[in-house]
């Protein structure tokens, strides 16, 4: 029996085109999955962030109180808290006193 010469690259093309999708199907499920991963990482990444956002905010409260205390025993005269003050102001950081805007000029990396 003689098979059909044109049944023979009909069939070539079919099993390219099912080869083609398996791959196709493969690298989709692999990108998937990789893109399900990351997802739980960023999630992860999301929760320690959110725990230590209070920290900082207490952090930043205790700094502009230890600078508001500076600032007013420099203002009575105490001579430790003066050079405390020369020697942040040399290193860039301005500390201003209560009654202004902020406890911590932009120079010195604190947020107001």
């Amino acid at each position: 029996m003689r098979r059909n010469p044109s049944s023979e690259p009909r069939s070539i093309w079919i099993v390219a085109l099912c080869l083609l999708l398996v791959a196709f199907t493969l690298q989709s499920g692999s990108r998937s999955l990789g893109l399900l991963q990351n997802t739980h990482v960023l999630d992860h990444i999301a929760v320690e962030q959110a725990s230590a956002l209070p920290q900082s905010l207490r952090a930043r409260k205790q700094l502009h109180i230890l600078a508001a205390g500076i600032i007013g025993l420099a203002r009575q005269g105490n001579p430790n808290a003066a050079a405390v003050l020369a020697e942040m102001k040399a290193r860039g950081v301005v500390l201003s006193g209560p009654g202004t805007s902020s406890a911590a000029s932009p120079a010195s990396g604190l947020p107001h």
